[in-house]
C-alpha cells in the first residue's frame, strides 16, 4: 500500500502517542475477542483471521513509522 505524505505523517503521530496507540489496539482486539454464540468452525476461523489481520496491520503501521524515522537525518550536534 502506498501512502501519501499526509497519511504517513498521521500514522507517525498516531504511533508516537504510546497511550493512544495501545488504547486503540486494546479496544480493537477486545472487540474481535468477544465471545460469539455462533460456534461454527467457519465463524471461529473468520474470527481468528480478523485477529491475525489486525496484528499484521499494526506491524505494517509500525514499519511506516520506522521508515519515517529512518528517513530523517539525525543531528548529532544541534548547536551548530
Amino acid at each position: 500500500m502506498q501512502l501519501n505524505k499526509q497519511q504517513q505523517a498521521k500514522i507517525e503521530r498516531f504511533m508516537a502517542d504510546v497511550e493512544m496507540r495501545e488504547s486503540v489496539y486494546a479496544v480493537l482486539l477486545d472487540s474481535f475477542l468477544k465471545p460469539s454464540p455462533d460456534t461454527r468452525v467457519e465463524t471461529l476461523a473468520a474470527s481468528r483471521l480478523a485477529i491475525d489481520n489486525l496484528r499484521d496491520a499494526w506491524k505494517e503501521m509500525e514499519r511506516h513509522k520506522l521508515k519515517q524515522n529512518l528517513g530523517r537525518p539525525t543531528i548529532s550536534q544541534p548547536g551548530i
